[in-house]
């Protein structure tokens, strides 16, 4: 018995293991994908890329965590009405809430002003429409499955 949920427990570790290499080689072709276009669209010369890619991992890293931020403000709200928390309770979350928007808007608002340090105001116009681009790009391909998807049991996507 002990040797059977040894045997499921390493089963299901290698199966969490297989889960993280698809999600991390999915990440990094994701990345590939957005800095070729990125690249490409935003028409950066060598040099350029060269200063521009760290502040922008620099500010990619920094979003994310603003990002994390207002999601945990908001499934505290989430909760607190969930949970018929007081009114009090309540306002305190929608107060952290608002200022975890707060900070992502300003942070937002303050990075034309960081890529100017290494981009001109062209090519920062470009990266804004770029990073619009890709995003519309990524969620079409979420919508409209590829020839060989499931979705399509192997007939030519629809457009």
């Amino acid at each position: 018995m002990l040797a059977l949920m040894l045997a499921s427990f390493s089963g299901f570790a290698q199966q969490q293991n297989q889960n993280r290499g698809a999600a991390n080689a999915w990440r990094d072709r994701m990345r590939s994908e957005m800095i070729a276009f990125f690249t490409s669209e935003i028409g950066l010369t060598p040099a350029e890329a060269q200063v521009f890619w760290p502040v922008h991992n620099q500010v990619e890293q920094e979003q994310m965590k603003l990002i994390q931020k207002v999601g945990e403000a908001y499934m505290a709200l989430e909760k607190a009405l969930d949970s018929k928390a007081s009114e009090s309770e309540i306002e305190s979350k929608l107060v952290a809430y608002n200022k975890a928007l707060e900070q992502r808007n300003q942070f937002d608002a303050s990075l034309m002003t960081r890529y100017s340090k290494v981009l001109s105001k062209e090519k920062i116009a470009k990266l804004y429409v770029a990073e619009e681009k890709f995003r519309r790009n990524q969620i079409h391909r979420l919508h409209v499955p590829g020839p060989n998807s499931p979705q399509n049991n192997g007939r030519q996507a629809q457009r």
